[in-house]
């Protein structure tokens, strides 16, 4: 399964990339219809906006390989609902996350504003939680806070605990594809001492496909532990929206960050639940 992972992030994502160009291409000089063709798959995937892979790696814990997609629900009032479902597997064990939530533009359409519900379930140790986020995002900055309440008991001597965290992104000026994100956080013990911390990490999204992190905190949060933990994430993201188009080209003025690219953004949270032993 693992191995499934590490393929769907590693190589299917920048070959279906790279065979849109190529399909293209081959279909213009076949005298084959391509924007019929297009019109067709966008007509058959109008809901899905994006599917992605990724890894994640850290000193303290085991390499963790996830799959996510982005699909919107429709429109109420003005709040553009979406889903935004995410399996994983660490180790032998896989893990679950199934949100949804809802976004709309604020500030004369300057900024998105959003709120989120997540079901969370992690195999290694069946626990389960609820995560409930709020966010703010602009072309200059976004902002996060989340607030995680367990719904299982202690199961192999490891039980999942409460807490929130909440960080800043904020792009390097000139150099807006990168961003700096300072975060805090807090998990109230029950049998071990409360885990408070900060994190810092530097974001990286040369282009549309392609992003990259690496940071630290002073907390194993996903591994049971209080011991500070490094990171390092590299996610693929293959965008449906418009086909054709190149989503390779470097983006170093952070463009992305566009409205439409904030109200399909991925919900910044935590992925796997912060346990105590």
């Amino acid at each position: 399964m693992r191995k499934l992972f590490l393929i769907l992030s590693l190589v299917l994502l920048p070959a279906l990339c790279l065979a849109d160009d190529a399909a293209g291409s081959a279909s213009l000089r076949a005298g084959f219809n391509t924007g019929e063709i297009v019109s067709k798959f966008n007509q058959a995937t109008a809901g899905v906006k994006w599917v992605g892979g990724g890894l994640r790696i850290s000193d303290e814990t085991k390499p963790l390989y996830t799959a996510d997609l982005h699909a919107d629900l429709g429109q109420v009032e003005g709040v553009q609902l979406f889903a935004q479902p995410l399996i994983g597997v660490r180790g032998d064990d896989a893990l679950v996350n199934l949100g949804c939530g809802g976004r709309t533009l604020v500030q004369n359409g300057k900024a998105v504003a959003g709120s989120n519900l997540f079901f969370d379930w992690n195999g290694d140790n069946h626990q389960q939680r609820l995560g409930l986020g709020g966010e703010y995002l602009t072309k200059q900055v976004s902002a996060n806070a989340n607030v995680y309440l367990p719904l299982s008991g202690r199961h192999d001597g490891q039980k999942a605990v409460a807490g929130l965290d909440a960080s800043v992104g904020v792009p390097i000026p000139g150099y807006e594809f990168i961003s700096v994100r300072p975060g805090v956080y807090y998990y109230s013990g029950h049998s071990a001492s409360d885990m408070r911390g900060l994190s810092l990490a530097l974001e990286a999204r040369p282009c549309e496909a392609l992003d990259i992190t690496m940071g630290a905190r002073n907390d194993a949060l996903d591994g049971g532990r209080g011991d500070a933990q490094v990171f390092a994430q590299i996610r693929l993201t293959y965008s449906l929206r418009q086909l054709g188009r190149n989503i390779m080209r470097f983006d170093r003025h952070g463009e992305l960050r566009s409205q439409t690219g904030l109200m399909d953004a991925r919900v910044y949270r935590e992925t796997g639940i912060a346990f105590e032993r």
